[in-house]
């Protein structure tokens, strides 16, 4: 089956959400290729953030995080913030999955900074969530308990579904203590 260049990256992403890693760089491959025979020079950032996390989470970082690393530097040279922001959140997730949280607290930390810029787009609250998270698992409780305090407080205030997912981390939390 013949993959078209924008029908590569979600057929790449299904592979390695289905284990199957060669079809998965295949079908990332394929995409360049097309991008390249159709003189578009530069894959789409976009496509370049889903293949670079998708990769990632596939464990392949040495293939990923090239990939997100340019979807991020083009992210700031095109000064895109809320598009910086997602990039963070997913080195930031791709750390954590890594198990090198102290990386993910930093690439999260920078998310938060953009996140409070824009608080109509309640990206602090995601932030602070999974801030939160990697401080509790470097061992910080008091500190995961601030951001998830913060972070249910403006998840309420749109009433978004995830507050209760961070307040039962809090609750979890607080029985540990």
């Amino acid at each position: 089956m013949r993959i078209s260049g924008s029908t590569a990256p979600p057929a790449g992403i299904a592979a390695g959400a289905l284990g199957d890693l060669a079809g998965q760089r295949a079908a990332f491959d394929r995409a360049a290729a097309v991008h390249r025979e159709r003189g578009t020079g530069q894959i789409p950032m976009l496509h370049h953030e889903q293949m670079g996390m998708s990769l990632v989470e596939s464990h392949q970082y040495d293939a990923g995080w090239p990939m997100l690393t340019e979807a991020l530097e083009r992210a700031r040279a095109a000064e895109l913030p809320l598009i910086e922001f997602d990039l963070l959140s997913d080195f930031g997730r791709g750390w954590s999955l890594r198990g090198d949280h102290y990386q993910a607290r930093e690439q999260f930390e920078q998310a938060l900074e953009i996140a409070t810029r824009f608080p109509g787009e309640n990206l602090e609250a995601k932030a602070r969530d999974r801030l939160g998270r990697t401080l509790l698992a470097l061992g910080r409780p008091e500190e995961a308990r601030t951001h998830w305090q913060r972070a249910v407080v403006l998840y309420r205030q749109v009433a978004d579904p995830a507050a209760d997912e961070v307040q039962d981390q809090l609750d979890g939390l607080a029985a540990r203590s």
